[in-house]
């Protein structure tokens, strides 16, 4: 929740931060296409791999290259650098259909046959919950601060929060 919150957050904000600074419908528009499309186009190809290739050590890789790719996007961003933003916008949304599908992967291998279900929908909820709150905090952030650095830096602590309650899910059970 967190991770998604943070990086749908960072998205609509660039859109936002982009249509204002340029006026420019088509700019703006390509941060959803560039955040959406690599995902969609390698859904099928790079899902069966990660569920060949699962582990905990590849959920952390994936969180710490989308904290990495937000803070590179920033920079991309403030030194109005279109082509390299659009990159990283397009990397981070591989990273960031990585993640969630390694930690599906995870629900699904760590839960019992009648869990999943109720974990699989509360899983999905979260993404969809994650849009709403990214929308409401980036109206507020843009609306009362207008800073594009104070999104990033939610963002990147998303992230680390993700992977504090993740590290804390893989712990053993203390009896």
């Amino acid at each position: 929740f967190f991770t998604q919150t943070g990086s749908h957050l960072l998205t609509l904000a660039i859109a936002s931060h982009i249509f204002l600074k340029t006026n420019s419908i088509t700019e703006s528009s390509l941060v959803f296409v560039i955040s959406f499309c690599p995902p969609v186009l390698l859904s099928m190809w790079l899902g069966h791999r990660l569920d060949r290739n699962f582990s905990k050590g590849l959920i952390y890789v994936l969180e710490l290259s989308g904290a990495a790719l937000s803070l590179v996007a920033g920079l991309a961003l403030k030194n109005d650098m279109m082509t390299l933003l659009l990159t990283v916008m397009a990397l981070r949304s591989i990273a960031g259909f990585s993640s969630r599908s390694s930690v599906l992967r995870w629900v699904k291998v760590m839960s019992r046959p009648d869990e999943q279900g109720e974990r699989l929908k509360m899983f999905n909820f979260s993404f969809f919950f994650a849009t709403i709150v990214s929308g409401c905090i980036s109206a507020l952030v843009l609306g009362m601060a207008n800073s594009i650095l104070l999104i990033i830096t939610i963002d990147v602590l998303s992230y680390f929060i993700g992977i504090a309650i993740f590290s804390r899910a893989l712990m053993p059970a203390q009896t």
